[in-house]
């Protein structure tokens, strides 16, 4: 009788942002028919059922008759044997020795090739189904045969032949669900996800209780940026398999891409409590941690993942990328070493080379970067993290025209195709070109008189001095209004930002929990130190509450998951005060850019016109505490959701808000330049405010910037040089903290 074995065939499909998980193809090892008889003939015949009690049974009727009629049929049941029990170098040499009895032995051939696929020699398998489909390409026992071919064609990448292979096999056999599959696969790789999803349905209308074909249509969803669907099939593979590791980790990563972070950490738990080895797990939950900003956890799940494969380049790239984000450990050796790693196991892979080329320009190895963008976007021309890459590495070396040109293609690319790395990619993309224009812009105006020197001690007091901590909440989802500025605000903000702060770190939509969570631990825990110099900015909506005990507005701001005015899901202003008021840093700026976030200042009015700054007292304000709040408008007022108050913010540290052109700022002054500025620009009411705490002892200081012009002339005075890797240096990026002023 004929025997069937089903083992595993995949399709290689690409996904940039994260693995996929491959779904199990089913082929068949066919065997021959016996003849009724011996206890042997009948074991033979069966390897399936007991491979080794069959394979004893085919050696010995082998032992007795090795070249007569039946020998071609015990060596291939016996090579059908030891593939199933893995022993695929033996399995290969039995079908040999069946095809050397027989040339034309169907079975074999087809056997032999599934053989070859298991051992990974692809063409090889090719070969042999080649020379099958030569004996019958036209019934339906050929579907199989078209099938396996095409799945070796798929993991050589020769996706336009392996469709039409699939597709022959849906022609001798439309009921064929792994062909199907398949197919639907080897469009995806290729970013066809229409007619991908369409195979998938028919799959599905076909097997309505396999999981893995609910995964599969959910990936090519997910890479079209349908999160909703995505989670919507993940959710049905778990309802069909509820310890399904791999529907958990993949409906994780596509809560990460719509930003629920919360449930994305929740079912990466739980796929790798499923699947303690599972490496595709770790990572993605790698890429939640790194979303958070938990550069470290992200860091020590690639690791995992680099344990259970320690070929896996995707891990080895990601792990890269991370130590170089890690502000707080950045580590660029690290990270150059992994992305070598990675490019070294994937030389084709444009994530690696794209990772790679932003540590080399962090390196100031443009040279260097620029060739890896180049090769990456050489290979996938749509790629938009490496355009984004590529237009920061020609600004870095001064040629803007060419930096605009690289991110007005990544803006003009679709961010539904690897959407992990498009979005953050175009947001900055965005972010750079409005700086650009910017500068520009500043450039057309009228000269003034140059800055005046600083002195070298107030130079290293504040050039790349302290931490700054951005916070925006955009997506909401509880029925505000979304922010769609603010994610590019941000982006802006942190280039504008980097060389007043050591670090600055930016938080993306966080729920009210962790809202009040991150900026306690940032003022109270992380960088609770007495010389600190903490500046925070929350863009979002806010609101004012009547409080009937105290008669007054309290003002709130709000996370993701504030519903409404809930006073019992925001963040109230009375405890972001007693934040400031607590922590032992001696310096403190928050800048509210929400509607009404100037209930922080119940009374408050413009203040009289600062005057200009005397060095001595700037180094005495300097030694003393300060909590400055700066707010986008006043109690009352709806602030306008554009880009108004952020673009002037950063105007203002260029130089706008140095009235006096002396190189240096105070939080006084700024607040002042936005107070006069802001009203000009906005397309509604809003007069920011600005003003210290309402505490004596924690108004003797102030908060000062070196000026835009200023900060430049600072670089070559006080930065550190970088060393190349290899070296010994302080620190990439870093500056002592040491300097004249305690």
């Amino acid at each position: 009788m004929w025997e069937m074995f089903v083992t595993d065939m995949f399709v290689n499909c690409r996904n940039l942002s994260r693995p996929l998980l491959y779904i199990a193809g089913a082929l068949f090892l066919l065997l021959p028919p016996q003849s009724a008889g011996a206890q042997d003939v009948d074991l033979c015949n069966h390897p399936l059922a007991d491979p080794v009690r069959a394979i004893s049974a085919c050696t010995r009727l082998l032992n007795g008759d090795s070249q007569g009629p039946q020998s071609a049929g015990w060596f291939n049941n016996r090579g059908v044997g030891k593939l199933k029990k893995g022993d695929v170098k033996h399995a290969i040499e039995d079908f040999t020795e069946a095809l050397n009895r027989n040339p034309d032995y169907f079975d074999a051939l087809m056997n032999r090739g599934i053989a070859y696929h298991m051992g990974e020699d692809y063409d090889s398998a090719i070969g042999d189904f080649n020379r099958a489909l030569l004996i019958d390409s036209t019934s339906k026992r050929a579907a199989p045969i078209y099938n396996m071919r095409g799945s070796s064609l798929s993991r050589k990448g020769e996706y336009p032949r392996a469709i039409e292979d699939f597709g022959n096999a849906i022609k001798l056999n439309d009921q064929y669900v792994q062909a199907y599959v398949n197919r639907g696969d080897a469009y995806s790789a290729t970013r066809q996800f229409v007619p991908a999803i369409a195979d998938f349905n028919t799959a599905i209308k076909l097997t309505r209780t396999n999981p893995l074909v609910y995964i599969h249509r959910g990936d090519a969803r997910e890479q079209r940026a349908d999160f909703a669907g995505a989670i919507s099939d993940y959710s049905a593979a778990i309802g069909l398999d509820p310890n399904s590791w791999e529907a958990f980790s993949h409906r994780g990563e596509a809560w990460r891409l719509q930003r629920d972070l919360a449930k994305s950490i929740a079912d990466h738990n739980k796929s790798i409590q499923l699947n303690p080895t599972a490496k595709e797990a770790y990572l993605n939950r790698a890429f939640a941690w790194g979303d958070q900003g938990e550069f470290d956890k992200a860091i020590a799940d690639c690791t995992e993942a680099l344990v259970h494969d320690p070929n896996y380049a995707l891990a080895y790239a990601d792990r890269g990328r991370f130590k170089r984000l890690n502000n707080l450990k950045k580590d660029l050796k690290g990270s150059l070493n992994d992305l070598n790693k990675a490019v070294k196991l994937d030389p084709s892979s444009p994530v690696a080379l794209t990772f790679r080329g932003d540590t080399l320009r962090e390196w100031d190895d443009n040279a260097g970067a620029m060739k890896d963008f180049n090769e990456a976007i050489d290979i996938l021309p749509d790629f938009v993290a490496a355009y984004t890459g590529r237009g920061l590495t020609y600004e870095k070396k001064g040629d803007a025209e060419k930096a605009k040109a690289d991110y007005q293609k990544a803006l003009g690319l679709s961010a539904e195709l690897d959407a992990g790395l498009a979005r953050p990619a175009q947001d900055l993309a965005r972010a750079r070109l409005d700086a650009l224009d910017e500068q520009e812009r500043t450039a057309t105006l009228p000269k003034t008189e140059p800055a005046k020197s600083i002195p070298v001690d107030i130079q290293q007091a504040l050039y790349h001095r302290g931490h700054a901590l951005l916070i925006g909440v955009s997506d909401y989802k509880t029925g505000w209004p979304q922010l769609p500025n603010v994610k590019n605000d941000l982006q802006e903000l942190k280039a504008g930002l980097d060389p007043y702060f050591e670090t600055v770190e930016i938080v993306q939509n966080p729920t009210v929990s962790e809202l009040r969570g991150r900026m306690s631990e940032f003022v109270l825990d992380q960088w609770n130190n007495p010389n600190e110099r903490l500046f925070i900015y929350y863009a979002g909506h806010g609101f004012t509450a009547f409080n009937q005990a105290s008669t007054d507005n309290d003002g709130y701001i709000t996370g993701s998951d504030t519903p409404g005015k809930s006073v019992a899901k925001a963040v109230s202003f009375f405890e972001v005060d007693s934040w400031s008021r607590n922590t032992s840093a001696r310096h403190v700026l928050m800048v509210f850019d929400s509607c009404f976030s100037g209930s922080l200042f119940q009374t408050m009015g413009p203040e009289q016109e600062p005057s200009p700054n005397d060095l001595d007292n700037v180094r005495t304000l300097l030694r003393k505490p300060m909590r400055y709040y700066i707010t986008a408008g006043r109690q009352n007022e709806e602030v306008a959701a554009d880009s108004t108050f952020a673009k002037l913010l950063l105007r203002g540290l260029r130089g706008g808000a140095d009235k006096y052109h002396e190189g240096i700022i105070s939080a006084e002054e700024l607040g002042n330049y936005l107070y006069h500025e802001v009203p000009k620009d906005s397309p509604r009411p809003q007069t920011p405010q600005y003003k210290s705490i309402g505490n004596a002892a924690l108004s003797e200081g102030q908060f000062f910037f070196l000026s835009g012009p200023a900060a430049g002339d600072v670089t070559s005075t006080v930065s550190p040089s970088r060393a190349p890797p290899g070296t010994k240096a302080n620190g990439p990026g870093t500056l002592s903290n040491k300097s004249g002023i305690k």
